[in-house]
């Protein structure tokens, strides 16, 4: 390839599920001669960026920061990340400060905008809204069981890994329950009372009309933001999310201009889109296939003018898919089933 950007009038994106020969324009996934409308499909494609008319070579990157790292997150404000063994805060200008030291096992964070609680499963922690970024080193708190004016005794966060701050709570899955604080206040919790009897969760994410909790094998929509008296609670699909990959976004940014906010996941059946009213659409389930997987990361970005929601996925194993950019690019598109 000799160019950076290909347009090719209608096109489909990507179907890897389809033999190649048999690529037409596809309706909820049953192709027919009859509506044949000349679009194009990729049926490979390696270092591509799609987009609504075409595809465009990924671009190259270069190293920023040597190092071992994991657990990135950002707020927009503070940065943290685990770099060489140590849980660090950074600037914009990638300047590192050591908090404390870190093992191997994923940070997994909640931003409650009183402060950014974090687990790594294990260990349960607060990073707080004053913490500077360069010379406050150790500016950290590590959970105890506190005992207040009441008399009453709250339980500190329990470790977990999965943390959503939802509807002015602090929930905490551990791969047994859901744990969920007291209202607006994120370090007290009752453990041996407020908790959802749900394993194996995946996936806590909030829109406007209620909570979407994914397991291994389903999805669930609890219909409100208050877990001790929930509307409802539904299934809202039959495979599960995939942990990590969940983000929310304006549903503006889907063709059919969905109110509000949105979440939209990947899973087994590809990436999904949950409204802001408990329903759901498989977005990419008719065309395209995912390999097994039980973990991943995502982020969403802006890039001329289109919106993204790009994932990588860690396979059973324990190995990553590769997002590295090589001095190559590759696509084979058809349309009406031949290449062009």
């Amino acid at each position: 390839m000799n160019k950076d950007y290909w347009k090719i009038g209608e096109f489909k994106g990507l179907d890897n599920k389809h033999p190649p020969e048999a690529l037409t324009t596809f309706s909820k996934g049953v192709g027919s001669q009859s509506n044949r409308t000349g679009a194009s499909y990729a049926s490979v494609a390696t270092n591509i960026d799609f987009t609504t008319s075409g595809f465009r070579r990924r671009q190259g990157f270069s190293l920023s920061v040597s190092g071992s790292f994991h657990s990135l997150w950002s707020n927009g404000k503070k940065n943290l990340c685990v770099k060489d063994g140590y849980l660090c805060l950074f600037d914009d200008s990638l300047n590192f400060t050591q908090l404390i030291p870190a093992s191997e096992r994923e940070f997994q964070y909640a931003d409650t905008g009183a402060g950014i609680y974090l687990s790594d499963g294990q260990t349960a922690l607060v990073v707080h809204e004053d913490a500077e970024v360069i010379g406050r080193a150790g500016h950290y708190q590590i959970f105890i069981s506190t005992l207040h004016e009441t008399g009453l005794e709250y339980d500190a966060m329990p470790p977990g890994d999965v943390l959503a701050w939802m509807f002015g709570r602090l929930f905490v899955s551990n791969g047994v329950g859901v744990y969920y604080s007291r209202a607006y206040k994120p370090n007290e919790f009752r453990l041996s009372d407020d908790y959802l009897d749900m394993p194996d969760v995946t996936m806590l994410a909030p829109v406007p009309d209620g909570i979407y909790i994914g397991t291994e094998d389903k999805v669930w929509f609890m219909s409100g933001g208050n877990p001790k008296a929930p509307a409802v609670t539904r299934i809202v699909s039959d495979t599960g999310a995939y942990k990590g990959t969940a983000k929310i976004v304006s549903g503006k940014f889907f063709r059919q201009g969905l109110p509000g906010e949105v979440v939209i996941w990947d899973g087994p059946r590809g990436k999904v889109v949950g409204s802001g009213s408990g329903t759901v659409e498989f977005l990419t389930e008719d065309f395209v296939g995912y390999p097994n997987a039980v973990a991943g990361a995502s982020l969403v970005r802006e890039k001329n003018g289109e919106i993204h929601h790009l994932t990588v996925l860690r396979n059973p194993s324990g190995e990553g898919s590769n997002m590295r950019t090589t001095d190559t690019a590759e696509a084979e598109v058809r349309r009406n089933g031949i290449i062009i």
